[in-house]
């Protein structure tokens, strides 16, 4: 059991409104401290952080010398290697973001020379616990666990109060409004999407999509997919790059798109369904608006989730949020964690 107020030392790079992973951390620090815990965002690649340059949401990345008194340390990113001789000392927690899939596939693409899955594997000898955020990983992870019981499943979650159904809506100008809010990855691609929209404006005139989180480096490479045809060219309303509050750009959307391969909900889906938009995805427990990876089903499915909002808006968005509620809160998921930090 801990002390009345322990102070858990979280590890993660610092990224705003680029990294999914820096926006986790910074949600669960947030509802730590509410319940009452000292948690402190350790920055794993400035030993002693800006306090001017570090802040978002209250919360400051802090030197690494605060990490020596706390009590918990709980692995995001990496731990600095001037910090590892303390790894044993501590009550200890390493949190896979990193799905095992995708791991994988970086360590075949990078011939080796990226070992990011093995890494995991060796966090189950480091850390007194490792914490999984996706039922797939959960089962996967606990084949290496040998006998150990080192796998807690915590589903990955984000902060409810800040993605809600209050506040600007924006007024998209065609009906539904289609959204993709993911940063590319090797494993989400949403240019199946971008080809689908042709069939889909067939099958309902008005539509259009709204694509955010377009990388810059990847930017001509999206431009030659939109404007080389004509009718995708056309099937578009918005197009923007990242680093900009997406909140009422998500209030406002219809449906979004889940481009990850695996249909695992990463956060901008969580995002989209705690704004009231209904998702589509290729495979998933979390969304009854399940496709395959081919122009014809992303659009009937597509379809069918206007036609299910169509009948019943209000009805829908308040349906989507209560399923955000109830799965993707990040204040339920840190009961948890304060479970697991008192079990060490």
């Amino acid at each position: 059991m801990l002390k009345d107020r322990p102070r858990i030392a979280h590890y993660s790079l610092w990224s705003p409104n680029r990294s999914g992973l820096h926006m986790a951390v910074v949600d669960q620090i947030k509802y730590e401290r509410l319940a009452g815990l000292d948690s402190l965002f350790i920055n794993c690649d400035v030993e002693d952080p800006d306090p001017n340059r570090f802040t978002e949401d209250g919360i400051t990345a802090v030197p690494w010398r605060e990490a020596e008194s706390s009590d918990v340390w709980v692995l995001h990113r990496s731990i600095p290697g001037k910090l590892m001789p303390m790894l044993h000392k501590k009550k200890s927690i390493a949190v896979l973001h990193g799905t095992s899939e995708i791991l994988m596939l970086h360590e075949i693409e990078s011939a080796g020379k990226n070992d990011k899955f093995n890494m995991h594997l060796e966090f189950m000898d480091q850390f007194q616990k490792v914490v999984t955020i996706t039922k797939n990983d959960t089962d996967i992870m606990k084949q290496y666990d040998n006998g150990r019981n080192k796998v807690v499943y915590i589903p990955d979650s984000i902060d409810l109060e800040k993605y809600s159904l209050e506040g600007h809506a924006w007024d998209y100008k065609y009906r539904p409004a289609i959204i993709s809010t993911t940063n590319i990855r090797i494993n989400k691609n949403p240019a199946p999407l971008f080809w689908a929209m042709p069939r889909i404006i067939e099958l309902i005139p008005t539509a259009r999509l709204n694509v955010y989180g377009i990388n810059l480096n990847e930017i001509i490479t999206w431009k030659n997919i939109v404007l080389k045809s004509g009718k995708i060219g056309t099937s578009i309303e918005n197009i923007h790059g990242q680093f900009f509050d997406l909140r009422p750009f998500l209030r406002g959307a219809d449906i979004g798109f889940n481009s990850n391969y695996n249909g695992i909900f990463s956060r901008d889906s969580m995002e989209q369904m705690a704004s009231g938009c209904s998702v589509v995805a290729y495979t998933s427990e979390h969304t009854p608006y399940v496709c395959e990876r081919t122009i014809e089903s992303i659009a009937q499915t597509i379809k069918k989730a206007f036609e299910d909002l169509y009948r019943d808006p209000e009805g829908q968005i308040l349906k989507n949020r209560k399923y955000a509620e109830d799965n993707f809160c990040m204040k339920k998921a840190v009961k948890k964690y304060i479970d697991l930090y008192n079990m060490l």
